[in-house]
């Protein structure tokens, strides 16, 4: 039986990452139209969440009242919703998953980190992004590089 999971629906962009996929000068060549191009053909929402020990953290918190998700977009937020300064600490599992609050939507609750981490391949795709620090710092670097 498949596991529960966290998805990206990535098949809600397939047309546009084909037409994208044209644009591309591929060296060799039949890559565009044969493994990377048949990929883009046949693709499937892409399972995000894994369970391991190790990894870089889903920044969801759920609340164990009502349970409400809510996506964390910074550590500057996280602080905020935690009422603590976070800056210092790496946000990585174990010790984000000590970071809790109160439910924003309910109130009563408590918000817990689901324990998924995200998928390696995830990580290693948004490292262009990440060495500017996008989009807190340079997004003029990241934004003249993305096609549009």
């Amino acid at each position: 039986m498949p596991a529960k999971t966290w998805y990206i629906r990535t098949s809600q962009k397939k047309d546009r990452l084909v037409a994208l996929n044209e644009k591309i000068n591929w060296y060799p060549a039949h890559i565009k139209n044969g493994r990377f191009g048949n990929w883009l053909e046949n693709n499937v929402d892409w399972a995000l969440g894994r369970e391991r020990y190790w990894g870089t953290p889903l920044p969801v918190w759920q609340c164990d009242e009502c349970e409400h998700q809510l996506c964390v977009g910074s550590v500057a937020e996280l602080s905020q919703l935690a009422g603590q300064d976070l800056t210092g600490s790496g946000p990585a599992p174990p010790y984000v998953d000590e970071v809790h609050f109160k439910c924003t939507e309910c109130g009563k609750g408590t918000m817990h980190r689901v324990p998924e981490l995200i998928d390696g391949w995830f990580d290693s795709g948004s490292m262009p992004y990440a060495q500017w620090h996008y989009p807190f710092r340079k997004p003029g670097k990241v934004s003249a590089a993305v096609p549009g």
